[in-house]
């Protein structure tokens, strides 16, 4: 490789998150990000950064365009257990006064929301009121020089938003060094052996558990140099092994239950508390996660019985070359790094290629070296566990917010440094670099946060409300819905980042849940579908190099995909509508 294809590379993952370019080089997959490079050649795109920096500037010229106006509005206020009414006069300057929280009163001011749940916690961001709203003429226009502020302005609004994340952030940075994790799933891989699929079924089970749950995204990179081995060995098809690890994390995410980066933060930002509709999405997940099974299972009886119906019939023996072979350079390079302490963390044991299901040779007993799952990485998972159940418990019945949940992963940091055995400075400095990784993350919604405090301190948001509110005038709840999956689709292709791209459009699309009288709950279940629906074939995300690290060529991650997105189309386009009309 000359210096001019070196460069071109590094170019290449510098257009990736700090979190992918730290897997890809612990995978030690350059050849893998060669082959993508070349693919993306002369088609670059911009980055979620650009787009939104690009969409913050035209906003701004928005403002000097788009004719000004607000909506009165309502807010509860649950101390004292009445609505704050909120007015606006011709300059834009607020007015407030109490009133009672009545259900008659919501009732005549024709917003269609129950009282309780006000009272429940269940909204909690201001309410517009339905044919109240007005042009205002005698606004200033917003300073030029204020473009320049918004990204930041947004960044400070979005402070709690960014403690919380990073301090899970830091709390998984610190669980990944334990090996953790890897620990649990090598032991899962031991008590599988025997049975391939039955493994994949559980590491995949698992995998979107922490989707749904924690966001699980490009963490699932690294568990491919383990598990693809274990499985080519078990006989897996490349595609199927392939697939099933970045399905966990896709699948689980678009069912996503308490994902902290996704239903959480849009429950917020919708205005409404993360725990109404759980049950629904449990549901979701569940029904989910077994139209993936069951396509699983299908597909690998049959190419079992008719190899020739794998979609990479054709490339079978190279993909079980390039894992296996790989697979053995790491091991020898890890031998040769750690001679002097080899044998005090793990244990090693010889595999035999024969142990596959098929009569060729690929390699001759490569070696596979396995992590013990310790006690202290067992307890590590369980005190995190615990940290979501008591997050949960904190909104429910203590009414938690952001600052609390966050608190709450602070004080399991310090516990897991405790437990790391790392000593206070480099523990430290594991979880400020599980934390910093997420700045990235971080600024993204900081910047689109500042988009949305343009269209506000603009005076524009309420009359792009108006417009969109015209729009979906005499639009049935299930229509509405629909609707709105359909455009998270489109606006999940340009806008990979979730986090981002729930905090530039759910305050948008937030009101008009109110205006056509449903759920907001439609709202965040409709993004985590269509964003990540998207995400199965989406070359500007991951699976264009998930199909890389394990030689399969686009066209099969195509054709492999496509049997399994239609019956999870129809199961969400099934669920949508569902969950539009059940109040």
């Amino acid at each position: 490789m000359d210096d001019e294809e070196k460069e071109e590379i590094s170019q290449k993952i510098e257009t990736l998150d700090p979190s992918e370019q730290k897997t890809l080089e612990n995978l030690n997959i350059e050849q893998s990000v060669k082959e993508v490079s070349k693919k993306k050649k002369g088609c670059y795109f911009p980055s979620a950064h650009a787009i939104l920096l690009i969409l913050e500037v035209i906003v701004f010229i928005l403002t000097y365009v788009i004719p000004k106006g607000k909506y009165n509005c309502i807010k509860y206020q649950e101390n004292i257990n009445r609505f704050n009414y909120i007015t606006y006069n011709q300059k834009g300057e607020r007015n407030e006064t109490d009133v009672d929280a009545t259900q008659e009163n919501l009732d005549k001011w024709k917003i269609k929301i129950k009282l309780e749940d006000f009272k429940n916690g269940y909204v909690k961001d201001d309410v517009a009121i339905p044919g109240t709203y007005q042009e205002l003429k005698e606004v200033e226009q917003l300073n030029v020089l204020k473009v320049l502020i918004y990204p930041i302005l947004g960044l400070i609004d979005c402070a709690d938003i960014a403690f919380f994340l990073m301090m899970i952030a830091g709390c998984l940075n610190i669980l990944i060094e334990m090996k953790s994790f890897f620990a649990a799933m090598e032991a899962l891989s031991r008590c599988g052996k025997n049975s391939g699929i039955i493994l994949l079924l559980a590491v995949y089970f698992i995998l979107s558990i922490g989707g749904s749950a924690l966001g699980f995204e490009e963490e699932i990179l690294a568990f491919y140099p383990a598990l693809m081995p274990a499985y080519i060995r078990c006989g897996i098809d490349g595609a199927l092994a392939a697939a099933s690890i970045y399905f966990g994390s896709i699948v689980g995410n678009m069912f996503s239950t308490l994902n902290p980066f996704g239903t959480v933060i849009g429950s917020y930002l919708a205005g409404i508390n993360f725990m109404d509709g759980i049950v629904f999405r449990v549901v979701a997940f569940i029904i989910g996660d077994a139209v993936v099974i069951g396509y699983f299972l299908f597909y690998h009886i049959t190419v079992t019985r008719h190899p020739e119906k794998s979609v990479v019939h054709e490339i079978r023996d190279e993909i079980k070359n390039k894992v296996l072979k790989e697979e053995e350079e790491r091991d020898e390079e890890e031998n040769e790094n750690n001679e002097e302490t080899k044998g005090k963390n793990s244990k090693e044991r010889e595999y035999s290629v024969n142990d596959i299901n098929d009569e060729e040779q690929v390699l001759s007993e490569p070696k596979l070296k396995l992590i013990q799952f310790t006690w202290i990485q067992k307890l590590s998972l369980i005190l995190f566990v615990l940290a979501f159940v008591v997050m949960i418990v904190g909104v429910t019945v203590l009414q938690w917010w952001f600052e609390e949940m966050g608190s709450v992963f602070f004080i399991l940091g310090i516990i897991l440094i405790i437990l790391s055995r790392k000593g206070e400075k480099e523990g430290i400095e594991i979880f400020a670099k599980g934390a910093g990784d997420f700045v990235n993350i971080v600024l993204i919604v900081g910047i689109a946060r500042g988009i949305n405090k343009t269209l506000d301190d603009g005076l524009i948001e309420d009359t792009v409300l108006y417009g969109l509110s015209y729009l979906c005038d005499g639009m049935s709840k299930i229509a509405f819905a629909v609707i709105i999956f359909f455009v998270y689709i489109i606006l999940g292709f340009f806008i990979q980042n979730g986090t981002g791209l729930a905090v530039l459009s759910i305050p948008v699309f937030s009101p008009l849940c109110d205006e056509i009288g449903v759920s907001k709950n439609v709202l965040v279940n409709a993004f985590m579908y269509g964003q990540n629906m998207i995400e199965f074939i989406s070359p500007t995300g991951l699976s264009l190099i998930v199909s890389q690290i394990v030689g399969m060529k686009w066209v099969h991650w195509l054709k492999f995909v496509w049997k399994v997105m239609v019956p999870l189309f129809i199961l969400v386009i099934i669920l949508t509508i569902l969950d539009a009309v059940i109040e």
